[in-house]
């Protein structure tokens, strides 16, 4: 395990203090506390929204054009088996695949 600080050690500074460029305060305070009041130029994301606007973001800059999928662990091993049997190097190629078969059956 790495190194582990208490709370205490932790240092801090007041919002005012803290240098204006290059800096975004995150707010993740619930939507009442923001409303009672939060500091300038703060930007709200409450904690319950946070992994999935980071997750969003982050896929937004990194790949655009793209989306995401969940899928549950059993389906993933599927596919995973599925990419394997077909030679298949990526998701998309074994997408395209199991689209185009399914097409021939309904079509």
């Amino acid at each position: 395990m790495g190194i582990v600080v208490s709370p205490a050690e932790l240092p801090t500074a007041e919002v005012r203090d803290l240098p204006k460029d290059g800096l975004v305060l995150l707010d993740v305070r619930e939507d009442d506390e923001w409303a009672a009041g939060h500091a300038p130029g703060a930007v709200h994301i409450p904690m319950g929204e946070l992994p999935a606007r980071v997750w969003r973001d982050l896929m937004r800059r990194h790949f655009p054009g793209t989306g995401w999928l969940r899928l549950e662990h059993e389906t993933l091993a599927r596919l995973a088996a599925y990419k394997a049997e077909r030679g298949h190097l990526g998701n998309d190629e074994a997408m395209a695949d199991l689209l185009s078969r399914a097409q021939e059956k309904v079509g």
